[in-house]
């Protein structure tokens, strides 16, 4: 049995597969990606005991909790329904037992000042943050028992290169369609092309990067009424009605005098969305009696939204090495 072990959050090297060059693997399912929705999908199939095989471009597991580097889901309102005499705790009642575990698990790694804390960032946006290295902790626990026993193969620094199709047969009584036989990749290290193949290829990368290998059909954006019968869309369905793109930076909050000022990236006061104006500390609230203010680091400033890492038990406070994770669209 293999010895698995982590470090910040990334399994040790000889954790992972590395194929030869040329080489041909073969399992019932094939993930590729290195989204959130491929690690759901891994932990899924192992839990029913079927074999697995994940290439995904990075070292780390979990997309947006990880290697996007933004552990803040953006949960409703339900989630953050506490228990009282007439109602049950949003998190036992609205997500499922391996995301209660999660969030549970990232809660007994990242105490405050000893203490465990229901919202370890105290973030005012998410009801529950830390850092990604914490996430990444939580999510590779569960995956050590399979990559112990070789039920898991994971595959990383690697991205598609093709998809294999198999034609259909030609049947007089029904019309069948092509279907996905495996998939080609090519580790970004090494230059080595190795191909998987696999009774089930589940397409888990993030911008949907099999689809556009293989040409099959898809849609984007937002879907029209008659797609899906569904009244509050539109009569006409609008591809271009998607969610901006968006980069995260984390920022430490120093003590006066201390912090280390960076220089102006390319572009700085040239690019349109890279004026200084666009990058003030302060932000603007309309309220029934008028606009008010909010300094970067107030309680409900913008510091404090997305806050992943923090020294006070108080959640509202503001402390020297408190860490935040900005994220801003294009």
């Amino acid at each position: 049995m293999t010895t698995v072990t982590q470090a910040n959050g990334i399994f040790a090297d000889a954790v992972f597969t590395r194929p030869e060059d040329g080489s041909v693997l073969n399992c019932p399912i094939l993930i590729a990606g290195g989204s959130t929705a491929a690690y759901t999908a891994a932990l899924t199939a192992l839990r029913m005991k079927v074999d697995v095989c994940w290439v995904q471009p990075h070292k780390v597991v979990g997309g947006q909790f990880t290697a996007q580097g933004l552990p803040a889901s953006d949960d409703g309102d339900l989630l953050r329904q506490k228990a009282t005499y007439s109602r049950v705790d949003g998190e036992k009642f609205a997500i499922s037992k391996t995301q209660r575990r999660f969030r549970d698990r990232q809660r007994q790694l990242q105490p405050v000042a000893g203490r465990r804390q229901d919202n370890p960032g105290g973030a005012w946006g998410c009801p529950i943050t830390t850092t990604p290295v914490v996430a990444a902790k939580a999510l590779n626990e569960p995956l050590i028992p399979y990559l112990q026993s070789g039920k898991l193969r994971l595959i990383a620094d690697s991205e598609p290169i093709a998809v294999l199709m198999l034609e259909p047969i030609a049947s007089s009584d029904r019309p069948q369609r092509a279907r996905v036989a495996g998939v080609r990749f090519q580790d970004r290290n090494t230059g080595h092309r190795f191909t998987v193949n696999a009774q089930v290829t589940i397409e888990a990368t993030d911008l949907g990067e099999l689809l556009e290998l293989a040409s099959l059909p898809s849609r984007v954006g937002q879907e029209s009424r008659n797609d899906t019968g569904e009244a509050i869309l539109p009569e006409k369905a609008i591809p271009a009605w998607q969610q901006s793109f968006t980069f995260n930076v984390l920022v430490e909050r120093t003590a006066a005098g201390r912090g280390q000022k960076l220089p102006a990236p390319k572009g700085y006061g040239q690019e349109t969305w890279l004026n200084p104006h666009e990058f003030t500390g302060n932000y603007w609230l309309k309220k029934a009696h008028g606009w008010s203010k909010r300094d970067f680091f107030a309680p409900f400033g913008i510091f404090r939204y997305r806050r992943a890492l923090r020294r006070s038990l108080k959640e509202k406070a503001v402390s020297d090495c408190d860490v935040s994770i900005i994220n801003r669209g294009t």
